[in-house]
C-alpha cells in the first residue's frame, strides 16, 4: 500500500464518522436542541411515559407559548425550572365526564392529575354563553361542553330560560316537566336547539335519557342523526338500567347499539360500570361484537362500585327501586350526610331538595366476584377512564361554586371527583398490577383525546408528549401516587402529583396548589361548523326499528 493510500484510509474513516455525527444530529434535531436556548418553562430529567410514541425514557422538556417546544436528553434552560428527577412525566389526564365545572371542583381534580375537564354527558346551553362564563370567571383546568339535551328539553317543555350558567342548568335538571313525552313540534324545537349548539362549537350532544325514560325514542334517534351529520359524538346515559325487565340493562344497551347502526353516529357510552353493574358479563360481549362489526361505539368507566346523582332523578323514584334491585336504605343522601332510613324520608328529600346529590352502591369492591365485574368495565379495551365528577355540596344543600380552598369541612361529593385517576395509578398499576403504567396513562389521556379528535381538532395536540403538543403535563411519583378520598371523607386530595402543568403554566408546583392563576383554555369545536354528511334516514325511525336492528347483535353475543 502506498503512503498516499495509508494516509487516505484514516481520513476517509474520519470523514465518514463526521458525516455520521452530522446525520445523527439532523435526525435528532427536533428533540435535542442546543442547551443554551431559553424556554419559558423546563421540566428536567423525568421519565417520560408517552402513550402515543410509546417513549419510556429520561428526558427534559422545553415549553414555549403553552406548547412543548423540545424534548431532549440534554439539560435545558428555562425561565422556570421544574425538577422531575425520579418522577414520571406524562400527558395530563383528560376527563370526558365532569359535572364539576366550577373552580373548587377543578382544583380538587388537579391533584388527581386532570388537566382538561369536560362536561359531555350533560353539557350546557347556550354554548356561546357557557364558554363566555368560563372564560370571564377563569378556570384552572381546560374546559369544554356538549350541547345539553336535558337543558334543551327544559327550555321547550318547562319554559326554562337558559343562560349557560352551572346553577341554571342544575335548576333546570331538577324540574320534572322536561322528562315527559314531547309532541312532534316540540321535539323538532328541541332538536333545533341541539343542532344550533353543535354549529356553535359544542363538542357533541349530551343525552341524559336515563333521567327521562319516557322521552321520545324518535327524538333520541334524531339527536344521533344530527351528531352523524356534523361528525360529533353523542354522550349517552342509557335510558334503561334496571336489574330486571322491563326497562332492563340489556334493553338500555340495545338502544344505543341500534341507533349507532341506524345512523352511523359515534355513540359514546357513559360510565359502563354503573349502567351495566352486575350484568357486565352479559353486556361486555354485546359491546365488543358491535365494535367488531364496525359500529362507532366508545366506552368509559370509573373505578368505583358506587354511583352518584341527584336525589330527584328517576333512579331514586320509590316506585322503581324494586326493579333496580335497591332499597331506600342503600341510598346515602349527601345534604343530610346519612343514609335514607325510610320510604317516607326518601319522598320528602326528593320533594324538598330534588337537586341534592345522593350515593348508591351497585357493586361491592370488597367482594372478589363483584370487583371482578367492576374490572370488566374499568379494564375494557380502549375504554377511557372518566370520573363522573359531581359538584361539592355543603350540609345546607348549597353547591360550592365560589373559589374556596381548602374545601369547607362540611362539603361532600362522591370520592371519584378526587381520586378516580390516581386510584388507577395506585391500585390498578402499582398494587394489583392489573395494568401497565403505559396503558393506564393511555386510558386517561390519549384514548379520551382520540375520542374527541373529529369533533375538536385541537385534541390532536392533547394526550401526548411530543413537540408541538399542548403543554398539559403531569409529573408524579409512581411509588407514592394514590387516591385518598373515601366515602366517609371525600375532601382528601390525592397524593403523589409533584407538578401539574396546564397550558404551559404550573398550577401545582412541588405539591402545592397555586390558587392565584387560571390558565385553563377552552376546548371547543369549530364555530360555524358545517355538516360533514347528510342524514341517513329518509323516514321517522320507530322503536320497532330500534329493536329489529339489534336482533342479530343479541344472537352474536349469545343472548336470547
Amino acid at each position: 500500500m502506498t503512503m498516499a493510500r495509508k494516509l487516505a484510509v484514516p481520513i476517509i474513516v474520519a470523514v465518514l464518522a463526521f458525516c455520521g455525527l452530522i446525520l445523527s444530529a439532523c435526525q435528532h434535531a427536533p428533540t435535542a436542541p442546543v442547551a443554551s436556548e431559553l424556554f419559558d418553562l423546563v421540566v428536567l430529567g423525568g421519565k417520560i411515559v408517552d402513550p402515543d410514541s410509546r417513549l419510556e425514557a429520561v428526558r427534559s422538556i422545553g415549553i414555549n407559548g403553552g406548547r412543548i417546544a423540545a424534548i431532549s436528553e440534554q439539560r435545558l434552560v428555562g425561565k422556570i425550572s421544574l425538577d422531575a428527577a425520579g418522577q414520571v412525566v406524562a400527558p395530563g389526564f383528560i376527563d370526558l365526564h365532569s359535572h364539576g365545572m366550577v373552580v373548587p371542583s377543578m382544583w380538587m381534580q388537579a391533584f388527581d392529575g386532570v388537566t382538561t375537564a369536560l362536561d359531555l354527558e350533560g353539557g350546557s346551553l347556550p354554548i356561546p354563553d357557557a364558554y363566555a362564563i368560563a372564560q370571564d370567571e377563569g378556570r384552572p383546568l381546560n374546559y369544554g361542553y356538549s350541547a345539553n339535551w336535558a337543558a334543551a328539553r327544559s327550555a321547550v317543555l318547562a319554559g326554562t330560560k337558559l343562560d349557560g350558567h352551572f346553577l341554571t342548568n342544575l335548576a333546570a335538571f331538577a324540574k320534572p316537566n322536561w322528562q315527559k313525552l314531547a309532541t312532534p313540534a316540540q321535539s323538532a324545537e328541541i332538536l333545533g336547539l341541539l343542532e344550533q349548539g353543535v354549529q356553535q362549537g359544542a363538542l357533541g350532544i349530551g343525552l341524559l335519557v336515563g333521567y327521562a325514560r319516557e322521552s321520545n325514542h324518535e327524538e333520541y334517534v334524531g339527536a344521533a342523526q344530527i351528531a352523524a351529520r356534523y361528525g360529533v359524538p353523542t354522550f349517552t346515559h342509557l335510558r334503561h338500567s334496571n336489574a330486571r325487565e322491563p326497562g332492563g340493562v340489556i334493553e338500555g344497551h340495545e338502544e344505543l347499539i341500534a341507533v349507532a347502526a341506524m345512523t352511523g353516529a359515534h355513540m359514546h357510552l357513559c360510565h359502563l360500570n354503573s349502567t351495566a353493574a352486575r350484568l357486565l358479563p352479559e353486556v361486555v360481549p354485546m359491546l365488543r361484537e358491535a365494535q367488531r362489526r364496525g359500529l362507532r361505539i366508545t366506552v368509559e368507566a370509573y373505578p368505583y362500585g358506587a354511583g352518584s346523582t341527584v336525589i330527584g332523578s328517576q333512579l331514586f323514584d320509590p316506585a322503581l327501586l324494586d326493579a333496580q334491585g335497591i332499597s331506600e336504605t342503600d341510598i346515602f343522601y349527601v345534604p343530610a350526610h346519612k343514609r335514607i332510613e325510610s320510604r317516607e324520608e326518601l319522598i320528602e328529600a326528593r320533594k324538598s331538595n330534588p337537586s341534592g346529590p345522593a350515593v348508591i352502591a351497585f357493586l361491592d369492591e370488597d367482594n372478589a366476584n363483584q370487583r371482578a365485574m367492576l374490572d370488566l368495565a374499568v379494564l375494557y379495551a380502549d375504554a377511557a377512564i372518566a370520573s363522573d365528577t359531581l359538584w361539592w355540596v355543603r350540609r345546607n344543600g348549597n353547591p360550592v361554586v365560589e373559589p374556596v380552598w381548602p374545601l369547607p369541612e362540611d362539603a361532600y361529593a362522591h370520592p371519584r371527583g378526587a381520586g378516580a385517576f390516581t386510584k388507577m395509578l395506585g391500585r390498578y398499576v402499582r398494587e394489583r398490577k392489573q395494568l401497565s403504567l403505559m396503558e393506564a396513562i393511555r386510558k386517561a389521556s390519549l384514548v379520551p383525546a382520540q375520542i374527541l379528535e373529529d369533533a375538536a381538532p385541537q385534541m390532536k395536540r392533547k394526550g401526548r408528549i411530543k413537540v408541538g403538543a399542548d403543554a398539559d403535563i403531569i409529573v408524579f411519583d409512581p411509588d407514592t401516587v394514590i387516591d385518598k378520598a373515601t366515602y366517609a371523607n371525600p375532601r382528601q386530595p390525592a397524593e403523589g402529583m409533584r407538578h401539574v402543568i396546564v397550558a404551559g403554566v404550573p398550577i401545582i408546583r412541588d405539591g402545592t396548589l397555586d390558587t392565584t392563576i387560571m390558565p385553563g383554555q377552552p376546548v371547543r369545536g369549530p364555530v360555524g361548523r358545517l355538516p360533514v354528511k347528510s342524514t341517513t334516514a329518509q323516514r321517522p325511525i320507530t322503536e320497532t326499528d330500534v329493536m329489529t336492528a339489534v336482533r342479530n347483535l343479541r344472537a352474536a353475543a349469545g343472548l336470547r
